[in-house]
């Protein structure tokens, strides 16, 4: 799940960033970006969330966006395998924004609020009849955002 939101500030020491990009240095479109992680959850249950801040330059100087993106069913079960249910997304979100309010401050703190960016969709097809089949025939189906089309 990976969501998004425009940032009232951030952690300003280089330190507390795994990575800084910078592309187009001193021009109008120059932009910088920040990457790292935050530990969420407490103990065995710790899984890692990927926070990210970018500089998006406008026409009026620029805005800062913040990104975090991570495993619901990580979250929701950080020693499991299973899938996370529909209904614990929200929970998930809300303690992975809870850990990333150590690198950023969201203009809205509520993640309810934040943009959907990416959203992957699994299905356990233990309790489906042929499920060999099924899941075969969803193969060839066409994903215009995909980068690679696989199925599992």
């Amino acid at each position: 799940m990976a969501l998004s939101f425009p940032l009232r500030s951030f952690e300003p020491d280089p330190s507390a960033w795994a990575k800084r990009v910078e592309t187009d240095p001193g021009t109008p479109g120059a932009a910088l970006t920040l990457s790292g992680t935050v530990e969420v959850g407490e103990g065995d249950d710790q899984v890692q969330a990927f926070v990210g801040v970018r500089q998006v330059p406008e026409h009026q100087g620029c805005q800062w966006w913040g990104k975090v993106e991570f495993n619901p069913s990580r979250v929701a079960d950080a020693g499991g395998y299973g899938l996370a249910p529909v209904r614990a997304l929200r929970g998930a979100a809300d303690r992975v924004a809870a850990a990333a309010a150590r690198l950023v401050e969201a203009e809205d703190v509520d993640p309810g609020s934040w943009s959907l960016k990416r959203l992957d969709v699994a299905r356990d097809f233990e309790d489906v009849d042929q499920a060999a089949v099924v899941i075969r025939a969803l193969a060839p189906i066409h994903r215009p955002w995909a980068r690679r089309n696989l199925v599992h």
